[in-house]
């Protein structure tokens, strides 16, 4: 499978084998930033210029598992996000955000909790770009 996400603010999933579109569903308003599969791929985790962080269930289509707020997003109207990039880490336990509050860099979230656990500092500007090993 393949997940893509689009400036129509729609998720879709694919069959790579016959690049068909399996499934898909309204996301975010605006465009998706960044998509990806958790690593048991029964979630997948969107990033949108929304200001939203949300974790939606493979098994039943829309559906919702998680959603975060990112800090800030009031003002995403104003200043909307371009790009947001998600990783997480090798248990699935944290996620890591980048491009979404240009005042404070990368954001650490626990994720079985809405509320970010650390800001990681240290550029003049937001991070543009996470990964993990």
């Amino acid at each position: 499978m393949l997940v893509a996400g689009g400036a129509d603010g729609m998720i879709r999933v694919f069959d790579v084998a016959t690049a068909s579109p399996i499934m898909g569903w309204p996301a975010h308003d605006g465009q998706v930033s960044c998509v990806r599969f958790s690593l048991d791929e029964t979630t997948i985790t969107s990033c949108g210029v929304d200001g939203r962080i949300v974790e939606w269930s493979v098994h039943r289509i829309g559906k919702i598992v998680r959603s975060y707020t990112v800090p800030g997003a009031t003002t995403m109207a104003r200043r909307p996000v371009t790009r947001c990039e998600l990783a997480a880490d090798g248990d699935g336990d944290y996620l890591v955000t980048s491009g979404s509050d240009t005042r404070r860099g990368a954001l650490i979230y626990r994720t079985s909790c809405s509320d970010p656990v650390q800001v990681l500092g240290g550029h003049a500007k937001s991070a543009t770009m996470v990964r993990t090993v």
